[in-house]
């Protein structure tokens, strides 16, 4: 796939974002080399020039037959949206950028296979904690979404502190954010299922593979599967990057 994505070094500098929209999608496998092009070259091109985002990363899940299922992505392609805090978020959300987006990418419905009864699923999310280093766009991330009725929603914070601490101990894991949904907000498309976010990252020069299906790591990760037991919904999902975008700075168009 050959993109107007920029240079990987802008990818490569540490990323202090407190704000995020993930958004997931089954793009059509007959579709799918013609999808990246228009993704990153026009509608991430085109969104990063609205006011508050400053940077758009799409992800691929990797086909590696040493990945466990616990750790394989149900879609094809996941885009972030990224900015600096949550008030900056909404401006974006808001702008006449979006939604002009938005009804050109419409323009595509018919080339998704349908992902848990939607067309794709998107969410805003604000980063609450996080553990190690800023990181970099460039790194594969691992990003885990739960839905936590109220009735467990203490029990699960508390859970998810020392959650945190355990994934930061692992070998080759540079950073872990927990994010919490951000649900008053006008867009319908960005209410999925999915109130409460871990995102640990792994450097771009690692194998992520390697680092994630060690037997600490499967330790780690059979303590968040208990959950799965007894929430409503639950996803753990490992990507890798293949575009980035970034809000032109001063003196760009």
């Amino acid at each position: 796939m050959t993109t107007n994505a920029v240079p990987v070094a802008r990818a490569d500098v540490p990323d202090a974002s407190k704000a995020l929209l993930f958004t997931r999608n089954s793009i059509k496998l007959d579709r799918e080399a013609d999808w990246d092009v228009w993704e990153v070259n026009k509608h991430m091109y085109d969104l990063v020039r609205g006011p508050g985002v400053r940077s758009s990363t799409m992800y691929k899940p990797p086909v590696d037959e040493r990945l466990p299922q616990a750790l394989q992505a149900n879609c094809r392609r996941a885009v972030s949206y990224r900015a600096p805090d949550l008030p900056a978020m909404r401006e974006w959300l808001n702008s006449d950028v979006l939604a002009d987006a938005v009804e050109d990418g419409r323009t595509w419905r018919d080339a998704y296979d349908p992902l848990e009864d939607q067309w794709f699923t998107g969410n805003v999310y604000r980063f609450v904690k996080g553990v190690g280093v800023d990181p970099p766009l460039s790194s594969h991330i691992v990003i885990e979404r739960y839905e936590v009725g109220h009735a467990l929603a203490s029990e699960f914070e508390k859970w998810l502190e020392s959650y945190l601490q355990l994934l930061a101990a692992l070998d080759g894991v540079e950073s872990v954010q927990s994010c919490v949904v951000v649900r008053d907000i006008r867009n319908q498309l960005y209410l999925s299922p999915g109130n409460y976010a871990v995102l640990l990252t792994i450097p771009a020069a690692d194998d992520p593979v390697a680092r994630l299906t060690t037997p600490s790591a499967l330790k780690a990760f059979r303590s968040s599967q208990d959950w799965e037991l007894r929430l409503p919904y639950q996803r753990r999902e490992l990507y890798t990057p293949a575009g980035h975008m970034f809000a032109p700075e001063a003196g760009e168009k």
